[in-house]
């Protein structure tokens, strides 16, 4: 269903610590398994990184086109 660099959406407040936000838009940059993943969220208006961290499905959707 997901594939390297396609654009998702946070899901889940798991990630707060992380600075990351419900509703946050990242881009998936590995896949792991079928179920896990490496996401970047990054600075909207300079594409730099905030964070880079793992997800699995169960916390992510896609983004709406």
């Amino acid at each position: 269903m997901f594939n390297q660099f396609d654009r998702v959406v946070i899901a889940t407040d798991d990630f707060k610590d992380l600075g990351v936000p419900r509703g946050a838009v990242c881009f998936i940059v590995d896949l792991y398994t079928s179920d896990e993943f490496e996401l970047d969220y990054s600075e909207a208006e300079t594409g730099a990184t905030i964070v880079t961290f793992s997800a699995h499905s169960g916390q992510i959707r896609p983004l709406d086109k």
